[in-house]
């Protein structure tokens, strides 16, 4: 007997280990394979998967790159090196294949449709760089791995900034709070570009934004990184008209609820700075009006921000919390969290520039420039404004209530009408007891009437009979 119980603890204990062991594979981490690349067109493996923007392989129509691995391939991730990245089709082992590069991102995500030991990159466009390639088996991607949402369809906070690095130097107080932490729908757009000088800044602003907890893609402008020590210096090599048409088009894009601008006196001077917030002063003041830019009036409608901040503005000012704990990072604060950001920009670690909140620069300090909605009273960017979740979720409760409600008035319209016919049929029926029986009273009351002629009738003959048979009684003695 204790031989078989032995025996069937042991069976149990085998099969709670089994279930252990499926249960912590199935929850465990994306494994990074090591595969073999081969190239049709005998580029470098190497510059594509070393693993450094510096370096990096390109591609044209028709080339193809040969992913195979003993362990299964689920995931890929790929930074390209193009300003526009074309779409592309990956080919798996079955022969089945998959469209990819369809969002245009410069570091794209891929999960393939299937798990595939061999997966084939189809270039359908001339000139493509790729400059890392990684493969992952199953399970979850490394956190590393950037996984972007499209752009905001409405932003509760639009960040514009100037250059690559200007949104963890200034606005660093901003976006590991309310994006990373909060989760807030946090938009970033750059009014520069580098794809005519350091490429390697466009991934850099990527890997900052991503290290601080945005989620949605941030959006360039389509001007070159040029230096000017003033604002007239600015609008001399920047044409001001376009840049208050790109920020208006921002604004009418987004629909922010709060918009930030970096500082009208350029932080240390610098009028690139200058030119974009001044542009944005002007901007908000013009974006409700359909006839100011109608052109991005056309293709997104009108918008008047309710929130509109300057980095140091003096007016209205509020000095931000970066020296709270922030949980989703492990309880770094938020400057350690912006930090790790601008080291994301390596290529700019020689400046002298440095993340804090105690410095003439604070990435803490903003003026309130123009609102809608009333002043601050508080240190909260988001004051006296409904964040765009919040709002549907408020708009699903009150129309899950006025369902509710129209149900309940259904119902109560349903027994009310219910009620209303069984008091008409009872009416009705009450109607026509009444009718009976009036046709009953009726009924009797000819009978009666009937009655009381026949009685009459026989009376008026009994009468008439005994008058005539006295009559011929008086006649019959009169003749005798």
């Amino acid at each position: 007997m204790k031989k078989i119980i032995t025996t069937i603890l042991a069976s149990l204990a085998l099969c709670a280990v089994f279930t252990l062991s499926a249960d912590i594979t199935s929850a465990a981490d994306a494994v990074e394979l090591t595969p073999e690349y081969a190239t049709s067109n005998g580029a470098s493996v190497y510059d594509m998967t070393g693993g450094s923007y510096d370096t990096m392989s390109t591609f044209n129509s028709g080339d193809t790159i040969t992913i195979s691995s003993s362990t299964p391939i689920a995931h890929l991730y790929i930074a390209w090196n193009n300003k526009t990245v074309s779409p592309w089709t990956l080919t798996l082992e079955d022969g089945s294949a998959q469209e990819c590069g369809t969002n245009g991102y410069l570091h794209e995500y891929v999960k393939l449709d299937k798990p595939s030991t061999k997966a084939v990159i189809n270039i359908k466009a001339d000139g493509m760089k790729i400059c890392k390639l990684y493969a992952f088996g199953e399970g979850d991607v490394p956190s590393w791995v950037q996984q972007w949402n499209p752009p905001c369809d409405e932003a509760d906070i639009l960040l514009v900034s100037t250059h690559a690095d200007d949104e963890q130097l200034f606005f660093g107080g901003i976006i590991p709070y309310y994006a990373g932490e909060l989760g807030l729908k946090v938009q970033v757009a750059y009014y520069t570009n580098y794809w005519n000088g350091a490429n390697i800044r466009e991934h850099e602003k990527l890997d900052g934004l991503w290290t601080v907890g945005v989620r949605n893609i941030s959006v360039n402008g389509d001007f070159d990184d040029i230096y000017a020590t003033s604002l007239e210096a600015a609008k001399e090599v920047y044409s001001y008209n376009d840049t208050v048409a790109f920020m208006t088009e921002l604004i009418r894009r987004f629909k922010p609820l709060v918009l930030v601008g970096q500082d009208l006196n350029g932080e240390y001077g610098h009028g690139g700075h200058m030119i974009t917030s001044a542009a944005i002063c002007d901007a908000v003041n013009v974006s409700a009006d359909a006839a100011s830019y109608p052109e991005s009036a056309d293709k997104y409608g009108t918008y008047d921000v309710p929130k509109t901040y300057l980095h140091l503005y003096p007016e209205n000012q509020i000095n931000l919390d970066c020296r709270r704990a922030l949980s989703r990072f492990g309880g770094k604060t938020v400057l350690e969290v912006a930090a790790d950001g601008y080291l994301q920009h390596a290529s700019q670690q020689w400046c002298w520039f440095y993340v804090s909140d105690d410095y003439q620069y604070s990435c803490a300090k903003f003026g309130l420039y123009r609102s809608t909605v009333g002043a601050d009273t508080g240190n909260d960017i988001l004051e006296n404004v409904v964040t765009y979740e919040e709002q549907a979720r408020i708009k699903a409760e009150e129309e899950s209530s006025r369902q509710a409600e129209s149900e309940s008035e259904s119902i109560a319209q349903s027994i009310a009408e219910s009620e209303a016919q069984s008091e008409s049929e009872s009416e009705s029926a009450a109607i026509l007891a009444e009718q009976k029986a009036s046709s009953r009273s009726r009924a009797i009351i000819t009978v009666v009437i009937a009655v009381v002629v026949i009685v009459i009738l026989l009376f008026v003959y009994i009468i008439v009979r005994n008058n005539l048979r006295n009559s011929r009684r008086r006649k019959k003695r009169k003749i005798r």
